[in-house]
């Protein structure tokens, strides 16, 4: 995933809406155009645990699916 501010942000629901998803910090990331499209038409995966943004490569990628830690990262 990109590690630059987003120019254009997009606020992505770890858990979607449609699914019970709340809109919240605790809930959503902002991520560019390029990538928000990418966590919804690819392999990738983002989840928040304790406030901490990962990002799930897919198995092509990394075998492991080790997760990549995002840069911004909520206020504890």
């Amino acid at each position: 995933m990109r590690q630059t501010t987003p120019l254009v942000p997009r606020r992505h629901h770890v858990v979607h809406w449609a699914d019970g998803g709340h809109t919240c910090l605790e809930n959503c990331v902002l991520l560019c155009d390029a990538c928000h499209r990418l966590i919804h038409h690819s392999d990738w995966e983002v989840r928040i645990i304790d406030g901490t943004v990962e990002f799930i490569p897919p198995a092509y990628r990394d075998p492991e699916r080790r997760p990549i830690r995002g840069i911004n990262q909520l206020a504890a």
